[in-house]
Parts: structure tokens; C-alpha cells; sequence
């Protein structure tokens, strides 16, 4: 068990709070971790992941990718414990441990687990839309109902064009 002195809990702390503003982890990421930290100081350093989750109120997922973010941060690692269950060795609570952050935080998005949203909008495929800005030239948007009348044209021109064609017409 690792004990660090109060300095080092605060650059410790300095570091987390940091990773979050670099959108690292997020707040509830460093609660996680705040949390596995004041556990392992006050000696109890093998916590599953459902004990944490219960504690924080959150998910096991939550807790999990928590973790994981810290391990690849350097601000903490565990190793795995097995116990011997009817001859086969079974995964119980893991041993964590406090490690202090070799550098200053940097953006990492290899560690994010969404990236950002594109902030390039596409148009719309929709006909209506493309028709909308046909007179985008003058500066003014058509009205629906003008657009409306325009397809509905289009449409009973296109139909008698076709029967003319196929020689459906009355003359």
C-alpha cells in the first residue's frame, strides 16, 4: 500500500482536476478516482468493481471505463487477485494501488471514448430543402406553399407528357 504525503495528494488531486479540464475524464470519472484514492489511504485497497459502483452511485461501466482512464493516465494501476475454487482459479477484488502522475496532462483523445462531434453540417438530401434556397441568389427563402404549387405542377405536366406518350389522351 502506497501512502502519499499531503503535497503529493494535493499535486495528485492538482493532476485529476486537470485531466478534466484537458476533457480527458469527466467530473464523475475523477470522483471514481477520488474515491479509489481516499479507499487505498484509508487501507482498504482491494475494492471490486461493484463495491466502487455502489458507492458512487454509478454503473458498472462508468466505474470500469473510470479506471481504465486512470491506469492509461498513470494516476493509478492494480493487479488482479485469484483464489482457487474447486480447483480453478477464480478473479476476485482487485489490489489498487496510487501512483503520481509522471507529467503535466496534456489532450489525449486516444483515451476518450466518444470523439467530438464534426462541426461541418451537411444539407439536408431532402428535395424540399434544395428547393427551398433555389432563389438563395436574391437573398430570400420561397415560401412553402409557392414550392408547393411549383411540384404539384411539375407533377400533372409530367402525367400528361406520359399520356400523351402512350396515347391514353382524349382529343
Amino acid at each position: 500500500m502506497l501512502r502519499l504525503s499531503s503535497t503529493h495528494r494535493h499535486l495528485w488531486d492538482h493532476r485529476i482536476q486537470q485531466n478534466v479540464h484537458h476533457a480527458n475524464i469527466t467530473e464523475v470519472h475523477a470522483r471514481i478516482l477520488r474515491f479509489v484514492y481516499d479507499s487505498v489511504e484509508g487501507g482498504e485497497d482491494q475494492l471490486s468493481h461493484k463495491e466502487i459502483a455502489a458507492a458512487v452511485r454509478r454503473g458498472l461501466s462508468c466505474v470500469k471505463d473510470a479506471l481504465r482512464r486512470g491506469k492509461e493516465l498513470g494516476a493509478l494501476t492494480w493487479e488482479k487477485r485469484f483464489v482457487l475454487v474447486h480447483g480453478k482459479p477464480r478473479q476476485v477484488a482487485n489490489r489498487y494501488r496510487i501512483m503520481l502522475p509522471e507529467s503535466e496532462p496534456v489532450p489525449r483523445p486516444d483515451i476518450r471514448r466518444h470523439p467530438p462531434a464534426a462541426t461541418v453540417r451537411r444539407p439536408s438530401k431532402k428535395v424540399s430543402y434544395q428547393e427551398a434556397f433555389e432563389g438563395q441568389g436574391r437573398g430570400f427563402v420561397q415560401p412553402l406553399t409557392v414550392i408547393a404549387a411549383a411540384r404539384e405542377a411539375r407533377f400533372h405536366a409530367e402525367w400528361a407528357a406520359r399520356r400523351v406518350r402512350l396515347g391514353t389522351t382524349r382529343m
